[in-house]
């Protein structure tokens, strides 16, 4: 379903709003059978010292949530106003799981 690898890099860029990409990946892949369901853990949060939930939510930042699959040649934002496609606070539900969940899950901060 969904993969991430585990690594943390930074890159600024210069403009007058501070902009870092941490670059953090979780390896392990989500399996799940057709019809049961499925949750993905944003990795960005499993670092303490990057970014705590409480913490965005304090500021003017936003968890976006992104899907990649072979299709399309750009990640496409997820659309949480579907009814299998839900956000909890750092988690992505998918409920139920079918095979076109399938592709890699992209979180990021904005």
């Amino acid at each position: 379903m969904g993969a991430f690898s585990a690594s943390v890099t930074q890159a600024s860029v210069q403009s007058d709003v501070q902009c870092y990409d941490w670059g953090v990946w979780s390896e392990g892949s989500v399996r799940v059978y057709d019809g049961e369901v499925a949750y993905l853990y944003c990795p960005l949060f499993s670092h303490p010292t990057l970014y705590s939930y409480s913490q965005t939510q304090n500021s003017s930042l936003s968890l976006l949530w992104y899907r990649h699959t072979r299709t399309h040649e750009l990640e496409q934002p997820i659309n949480l106003k579907l009814h299998t496609l839900h956000k909890d606070r750092e988690y992505l539900w998918i409920q139920p799981a079918t095979t076109q969940d399938a592709g890699l899950y992209i979180c990021m901060l904005r």
